[in-house]
């Protein structure tokens, strides 16, 4: 038989065929490769699709799921339903997409959850916004911004060409912040572009149907359009040959699916045609076809995002979108107009003047200045990031752009005083290849600072001012007598735009950049320009929370530094390990980190650096305990920080978050109080909807707790998660942080069923996030329901607390010892007296490894207590509340900010 219609074999996959049918397609697949390559797509991962015809599982209008009230039916697919659903506690209308009996797929919901935590860490104008993930009846449902059409029903109505062009710039926008977030669509296609009210296009399904279904289709989209008139539509016709053959995703499908989308919405064809999949292979083989109905720019872009390998196509979408852009046939055509204008003026005056120039020909102009065209260039750069930060910030951030200029002035008056050192020392200093090297660093960093985050990245205020204050010393660009190469100057430009993507929140994308400048580092054969791209290796790789990885980064940085004798690099290697013992929660060996990078950041006499450091050996010693000597460190830094930048400037607001957490732990409240507050205030420029200012309410409200003000602590908390949920989504790790603080709150009153509720809301968060703090939620959970008289699950969550965080941090670990406690309190409370004596003498041991006075205090008061009474459950903080508290457990160290709420950034 010929091969059947890919119909034919979506009946296979999804139990439709009769028995007949179905041994007559055995018999031909048995022969035939290419339909089983093409079944074997169709059906990875698949379930059996419902009948099409039979409305399952819909849901009456005006009916409850959740807190949400159903409105409409908005459509309906082989996997459920999509509704218009009303939000009656946040006000607004919203999609609700639910997926049907997931009771077959166990790891169904938990699949679910991870994908849409990762769509809901997307804050994009381009990307649509999940905000919620829930599940009733076995149904698991999503919530999501609603929109009006999708592009597909929208290129019905015939656009133009312009329109077409600037709504998949909009929708190659989503992309390009997913990918800056590790986030690859998998299914991108117009029926999975929607929108809104306003023309916004924005993309939506990141892969939940895939990822849930194996099969590539929309939730909402009919199964019947993967084929139609013997061609290949539906999804596969947009997937890149990578895809097809069953690799893994990437960036660059994306890519590939987005070319396709522009390409058929511009000329009303998909670029290639197939009626087997390996027709449509060999069709995108060999290469597009010509076209009339496109500009010759606009193909040659197109046609580089539809190379069959990946490595051919354009490295990021940031790179297409600037293409297509320049191919734009309406700015093309405006420029040929501009340039075809003067060309004719250039005639006529070349007619006039030709003989005149012919006999007064000028002498040759002088070679210019090199100190002076260098000026001219860092003068340009300059003004170029002005003008960047100005497109970049809303008119409503006056007082936060008022600050980032002034810092880029002083950055640029820094660079002409390097600049007026080095050419005054031209001659009797370096050589002229080294001289010339020090001016070519000085204009790589001045175009590197003009190349700021682009209006519409996430979190831009935030991201301009990482970016800002991130802006390297001039005094770097001293090379000890180094000579210059194409290859190291591709590496500084590679390394400036992983800074500028780590300072936009885009670690993915940051280590694609490390990437490419190690493979040019590599030619260039220099101990120091490898120290520096291992350096930025580690520091995007702690942003990942990949420690082990960056932990080594940083050592052979420091290897490579005391090879070069490169002090700058030398510096920032011990800085860097610092960081890292401290994120990941080693405080011991943060403190010995900070000995030795003492002397290193001293012989640089740089402020910059010295309040890093300082900064970060405070927050080491104020978890060892040391709380004068952390007070002294972070007071000395947040001195120099302010006369570096002055009293008001936002960076001086995580030293005072930091104070802030010191003074809380050293039971000085009412200073602490003070910080927290300063901390908002100097934050302010960002508005009161940003993640900052939930974060110092959160530090706040957790003062006023514990100075027994628990009415406005509640206020505040509750503030801080409703903005959290605004800003970032409700399944946010910081939406868990709130909730564990408000079980905090009610357990404080004595309603457990309340603070249970919170902490179980809390642990389902921090798992679908696989987040260090689920082991925090359990141990709040084992005290409730050891309060609550169940010993029996009390246990079993303190258990699950110890695994979680002696797979995390070692068997040592000071969140270890805190869970050794819940485990013997339980115990205790089940009569096993020596069972709890030997959990509670391993937590007393571990306590004083660490030096940890509140967790020794509290393993000598349950040891005192297996003696006959029974210990009073008290729910665990995220630092001490005073020294000796009646029950301890420290929270486990977070990477960013805190379990306390803020501030504790390893900057």
């Amino acid at each position: 038989m010929t091969c059947p219609d890919e119909l034919t074999l979506w009946s296979l996959v999804s139990g439709g065929l009769d028995e007949d049918a179905l041994a007559s397609l055995d018999a031909h697949l048995d022969a035939c490769a290419e339909c089983r390559e093409l079944v074997g797509v169709l059906a990875s991962g698949q379930r059996p699709v419902p009948d099409l015809d039979v409305p399952v599982g819909t849901r009456p209008i005006g009916a409850a799921l959740g807190r949400f009230v159903l409105e409409s039916l908005l459509g309906r697919g082989a996997m459920g339903e999509v509704y218009a659903a009303r939000d009656p506690e946040l006000g607004r209308t919203v999609a609700l997409k639910v997926l049907h009996s997931l009771s077959d797929a166990p790891d169904g919901n938990a699949r679910l959850l991870r994908e849409a935590q990762a769509m809901a860490r997307l804050t994009h104008p381009n990307v649509i916004q999940v905000y919620e993930v829930g599940s009733d009846g076995g149904d698991a449902y999503v919530v999501m911004e609603r929109a009006a059409t999708n592009l597909r029903a929208w290129q019905a109505q015939r656009p133009t060409a312009r329109e077409v062009l600037r709504a998949y710039d909009e929708a190659a926008a989503g992309l390009e912040a997913a990918h800056a977030h590790g986030v690859v669509h998998r299914d991108f296609k117009p029926e999975n572009v929607l929108l809104s009210d306003d023309g916004l296009a924005k993309v939506a399904d990141f892969g939940l149907a895939g990822e849930l279904r194996g099969a590539s289709h929309a939730l909402d989209e009919p199964v019947t359009t993967l084929t139609c008139t013997g061609a290949l539509l539906g999804t596969p016709a947009y997937m890149a040959p990578e895809q097809l053959r069953g690799e893994p995703a990437s960036p660059a499908t994306d890519q590939f699916a987005w070319c396709v989308c522009v390409w058929e919405a511009l000329t009303g064809a998909r670029p290639f045609e197939g009626r087997t999949l390996r027709e449509l292979r060999e069709s995108i083989e060999r290469g597009v076809p010509h076209d009339r109905a496109l500009a010759h720019p606009l193909v040659s872009v197109l046609a580089r995002g539809l190379q069959p390998l990946p490595a051919n196509r354009y490295p990021d979408m940031t790179a297409l979108r600037a293409a297509l852009r320049a191919a734009d046939p309406e700015r093309a055509s405006q420029r040929r107009r501009v340039v075809l204008g003067w060309a004719a003026s250039a005639l006529v005056l070349a007619a006039s003047v030709a003989l005149v120039v012919l006999r007064t020909l000028p002498a040759p102009a002088p070679a210019p200045d090199p100190c002076e065209a260098t000026a001219a260039q860092l003068d340009a750069h300059a003004a170029r990031a002005r003008a960047a930060l100005g497109a970049a910030l809303p008119a409503t951030s006056r007082t936060l752009r008022s600050q980032l200029e002034a810092q880029l002035a002083a950055f640029h008056r820094a660079q002409l005083a390097e600049l007026d050192r080095v050419c005054a020392a031209r001659g009797a200093g370096p050589s002229r290849a080294a001289f010339a090297a020090q001016l070519t660093c000085l204009e790589a960093q001045a175009d590197a600072a003009a190349r700021l985050p682009p209006n519409g990245s996430p979190r831009i205020a935030e991201s301009l001012a990482d970016a800002v204050d991130a802006l390297p010393d001039p005094r770097r660009c001293d090379t000890g007598g180094h000579t210059s190469t194409p290859a190291l100057e591709a590496v500084a430009r590679g390394l400036g735009q992983a800074r500028a993507r780590l300072a936009a929140g885009a670690a993915p994308l940051a280590l694609i950049a490390v990437e490419a400048a190690a493979a040019d580092a590599e030619s260039a054969d220099d101990e120091a320009t490898s120290a520096r791209v291992e350096v930025v290796r580690a520091q995007v790789l702690r942003a990942l929370d990949r420690f082990e990885e960056a932990d080594g980064a940083a050592r052979r940085a420091l290897v490579a530094a005391e090879r070069a004798d490169a002090p700058w690099e030398r510096a920032d290697a011990w800085l860097e390990l610092l960081a890292i013992a401290g994120s990941r929660g080693d405080y011991e060996r943060a403190a010995r980190e900070a000995e030795l990078a003492e002397a290193a950041v001293a012989r640089l006499e740089s402020p910059a650096l010295r309040e890093t450091y300082l900064h970060r050996r405070g927050l080491a010693r104020a978890h060892l305990g040391q709380l004068a000597e952390a007070r002294a460190d972070l007071e000395q830094a947040l001195a120099l920080r302010s006369a570096r930048l002055g009293e008001e400037a936002v960076q001086l607001a995580s030293l005072h978050a930091s104070l802030g957490h010191v003074e809380r732990m050293d039971a000085h409240l009412p200073v602490a109080q003070t910080h927290h507050e300063r901390a908002l205030a100097l934050d302010a420029p960002f508005g009161p909807d940003h993640p900052r200012h939930a974060n110092h309410l959160h530090n706040i409200a957790g003062v006023l707790r514990l100075m027994g003000q628990a009415i406005q602590a509640r206020a505040l908390y509750e503030e801080a998660l409703s903005i959290r949920r605004r800003a970032l989504g409700d399944m946010h790790t910081d939406v868990a942080l709130s909730h564990n603080s408000l079980g905090l709150v009610d357990a404080d009153a004595g309603d457990w069923d309340a603070a249970r509720a919170h902490w179980e809301t809390a642990l389902r968060l921090f798992t679908t996030a696989g987040h260090a703090d689920a082991a925090l939620a359990e141990r709040n959970l084992a005290l409730a329901a050891l309060a609550q008289g169940d010993p029996a699950r009390s246990l079993a969550h303190a258990l699950a607390a110890l695994r979680s965080d002696e797979a995390r941090a070692g068997p040592d670990a000071q969140a270890v010892a805190a869970d050794l406690l819940a485990v013997a309190r339980a115990l205790l409370a089940q009569g096993r007296r020596a069972e709890a004596t030997a959990r509670a003498t391993r937590a007393l041991e571990i306590a004083r490894t660490h030096r940890d006075d509140a967790l020794s205090t509290a393993a000598r008061q349950l040891l005192t207590a297996a003696t006959p009474a029974a210990t009073q459950p008290h729910p665990a903080r995220t630092t001490p509340a005073r020294r000796p508290p009646a029950t301890t457990p420290l929270v486990p160290p977070v990477r960013r900010e805190g379990a306390y709420g803020g501030g504790e950034v390893w900057e």
